[in-house]
């Protein structure tokens, strides 16, 4: 029988995200590993890193900030929604 997968809701605060995460850590960390085993992850390399914590230092900005940002940006150009 298929492990059933986890839905990661929306949330109302940081405070509410990071209670999710904590309250739901050991059954994404075993999806995470089952992913990696079985090669259905993606993942940056450490030049594609080394570059986004440059560009990240050069904005004073946290480099895990800053790959939000443009991922942020690259869906709502994808979807065709205008940036807020």
């Amino acid at each position: 029988m298929p492990q059933k997968r986890l839905t990661i809701p929306t949330f109302e605060s940081e405070r509410a995200e990071a209670a999710w995460w904590e309250k739901h850590r050991a059954t994404v960390e075993s999806d995470l590993r089952t992913a990696i085993r079985e090669g259905k992850t993606t993942s940056l390399t450490n030049r594609d890193l080394d570059i986004a914590r440059q560009l990240a230092d050069n904005k004073g900005i946290g480099y895990q900030t800053f790959i939000k940002l443009l991922l942020h940006e690259e869906l709502q150009r994808a979807s065709g929604r205008p940036r807020k």
